[in-house]
């Protein structure tokens, strides 16, 4: 019988080896444990077999390529001024989506706090996309390596606020 799959384990890029290699090793060694063989059985795969990351990883750090480059091609895109409806919240979760790449390289990790009921607003979703990309990299240059920072959101007097309070990280 042949059969087919993927490596078993998706983790974030800060991932020690060390850690990779035991969850790998549990899961690899399911098939010997009574339980493990019940859990392997209810999500129907026969068992994990050990496999070689490095394609894994070849292929995440080219996916956060891609998002860089295609940040860089929207950047530099002259894009018509096309006002439509906006939702602020989503367009500044897409430009911090696009400065993920950036933003690692730096060592900074973003949480966000934005409120749920924040207006829809009449705008180009492109040049507020384009502002708030730039706002990023401006703030993300001043911040020291090893950085967790908060993204708050406020609307105040029809004016559009965003605070970066930043953690250091010993």
């Amino acid at each position: 019988m042949q059969y087919f799959g993927i490596p078993p384990i998706v983790v974030t890029a800060s991932t020690s080896d060390s850690t990779l290699a035991n969850l790998q090793r549990i899961l690899c060694q399911m098939d010997n444990d009574t339980l493990g063989v019940k859990i392997l059985k209810k999500l129907m795969i026969h068992r994990f077999v050990y496999a070689n990351y490095s394609l894994s990883n070849s292929i995440r750090r080219m996916d956060k390529m891609m998002k860089v480059v295609n940040g860089a091609l929207n950047f530099s895109r002259k894009h018509d001024f096309v006002k439509t409806q906006v939702n602020v919240n989503l367009v500044i979760e897409e430009a911090l989506m696009q400065a993920v790449f950036h933003l690692e390289q730096s060592g900074i990790s973003v949480t966000k706090e934005f409120p749920r009921n924040i207006p829809i607003i009449i705008g180009s979703i492109n040049h507020f996309e384009l502002v708030i990309l730039n706002i990023v990299y401006r703030v993300s240059d001043l911040l020291p390596l090893n950085t967790q920072t908060t993204v708050y959101q406020k609307i105040k007097k029809h004016m559009i606020f965003l605070y970066f309070v930043d953690y250091q990280i010993h």
